[in-house]
């Protein structure tokens, strides 16, 4: 137990720590601390953290360094706590954050003070598992329930933060839909939108828990992969071309299928959202140039 709380073991991992006692003064601020909050510990250790340096608050605006503190609380009954807040980051923006408040006891058992783990919000809490609660933000594509535009965004602004102060990569996948204009032409508008679904959902079943898909625009669609490497972007990729490719539907006992073009490709640091879905677009293009139905990563 004690080397789980040495100074040394707590400075090699990725989610942000640090203790108080039961003054709540702060004693440790790992280095992960420091780089999702932007305070080095020279700036923390020593104050206590009801001086409100964090300025954690909840979903509803609620300031909990104030009052509602877990820490606080956590120290008074030795409860484990757990809080989803938004913390305020050195440079004046909100970081989502998942807080994780448990007591710090001596060898008789009495508390001490608190340790609080906190992690920028996890990849499975902003995936698809949320857009129905996002609905009502109008995050979502009614039609095939994957995220929008706007979703896409919001995403994006998480994984580039993570990608530059976190180090976790991320890619991107763009895909288009081939010939789908012939089949609107040929079978209707109600038939083409039982294709977009049907797309989306198998899109959807070859991804991680993870992943996010969103409709972009008309028959093109987005899916951005947090913390994948090349190799995992080419598997992601195969996967998808294949359950499509066993994909169809059956409209008058006849047997409609659809081909994807896909151009993949993973983020760099000095990317926009703009430049990195750019180069996945080119990607897909050079996919359409050279006869459809395949996959370009770059």
């Amino acid at each position: 137990m004690e080397f789980l709380t040495s100074p040394s073991f707590l400075n090699t991992l990725f989610d942000g720590v640090y203790y108080v006692d039961r003054e709540r003064k702060i004693n440790f601020w790992n280095k992960a601390a420091e780089k999702i909050t932007g305070y080095k510990k020279e700036e923390v250790v020593g104050s206590f953290c009801y001086h409100n340096i964090l300025r954690h608050i909840d979903e509803l605006g609620n300031e909990l360094c104030l009052s509602g503190c877990p820490l606080h609380a956590t120290i008074k009954d030795g409860v484990d706590r757990e809080h989803f807040v938004f913390l305020h980051h050195k440079d004046g923006y909100r970081l989502p954050v998942f807080v994780r408040a448990t007591p710090i006891r001596d060898e008789s058992g009495k508390i001490t003070g608190a340790i609080e783990v906190f992690q920028v919000r996890s990849d499975v809490d902003i995936s698809r598992g949320e857009l129905e609660k996002y609905k009502k933000e109008s995050l979502t594509d009614t039609l095939t329930n994957t995220g929008n535009r706007r979703y896409a965004e919001l995403v994006l602004q998480t994984r580039f933060y993570q990608l530059i102060n976190l180090d976790i990569p991320f890619g991107l996948i763009f895909i288009d839909l081939d010939d789908f204009k012939l089949i609107n032409d040929q079978f209707g508008h109600l038939v083409g939108d039982e294709i977009l679904k049907m797309v989306s959902r198998s899109v959807m079943s070859s991804l991680r828990v993870p992943d996010i898909i969103i409709r972009w625009g008309g028959d093109e669609f987005l899916v951005i992969l947090p913390n994948i490497t090349q190799a995992g972007l080419e598997k992601v990729v195969n996967r998808i071309q294949t359950l499509i490719r066993s994909s169809y539907l059956m409209v008058k006992e006849e047997k409609i299928g659809i081909n994807l073009s896909l151009g993949a490709t993973l983020a760099v640091a000095d990317d926009t959202q703009e430049s990195l879905i750019e180069r996945a677009d080119q990607l897909m293009y050079q996919s359409k140039q050279s006869g459809k139905n395949q996959v370009h990563i770059g």
